[in-house]
């Protein structure tokens, strides 16, 4: 056995022996922040657990409430995505049709 013989040998065994490692790890996690990643039920559930007073509508003030205190900060620009209309409040369905995620850039 010549010795490109032998690299493709040990390449192959190599290969052989690291694929039930790689199809075993874990996927990543999703990116902090990435809402538009969120599936439907994901969505409705926050809904769900935003609306304090369970009326089915979200107020600015729920709405705010809901978020992590990193993500306060940008509650008057998400609240004017979701609710371009300026309403006291959204329904659910209003909320789950909402962009969510960072606005693409132009």
């Amino acid at each position: 056995m010549n010795t490109v013989q032998r690299l493709a040998s040990v390449a192959l065994l190599a290969a052989g022996l690291a694929a039930p490692a790689l199809a075993q790890t874990p996927a990543p996690a999703a990116t902090p922040g990435a809402h538009h990643m969120m599936t439907p039920e994901q969505r409705a559930a926050r809904f769900d657990k935003a609306d304090a007073n369970h009326d089915g509508k979200l107020t600015k003030a729920e709405f705010t409430a809901s978020l992590k205190p990193e993500r306060a900060a940008h509650a008057d620009k998400m609240w004017s995505r979701m609710n371009p209309a300026g309403a006291d409040a959204i329904a659910r369905a209003d909320y789950l049709a909402a962009p969510m995620g960072h606005k693409p850039a132009k």
